[in-house]
């Protein structure tokens, strides 16, 4: 009778194997988000160092995310057909 309420207490008691088991899967899942945030950190940093140190780079950045141009550059922009007032 001892020894079954041992075991009982061993699978099912806290700190017992259910608990050992989710802990277990608790590790992999936040091991798994570590990976994935240390590869997101990476691309990051290859990024600003790239920004820092490769003036093309910056320059295109510039381009698509603030819509610059350089001085001897013209910008011609079209309206789209139907969305004039003339018919």
């Amino acid at each position: 009778m001892i020894i079954a309420a041992f075991f009982f207490h061993v699978i099912r008691g806290d700190k017992g194997w259910n608990e050992l088991n989710a802990m277990k899967q608790e590790v992999k899942t936040l091991t798994a988000q570590n990976e994935a945030l240390s590869r997101k950190n990476m691309e990051l940093q290859q990024k600003v160092n790239r920004l820092k140190n490769d003036p093309e780079f910056l320059e295109d950045i510039a381009r698509q995310e603030l819509n610059v141009i350089s001085k001897d550059e013209i910008v011609f922009k079209f309206k789209k057909e139907g969305t004039g007032s003339h018919e």
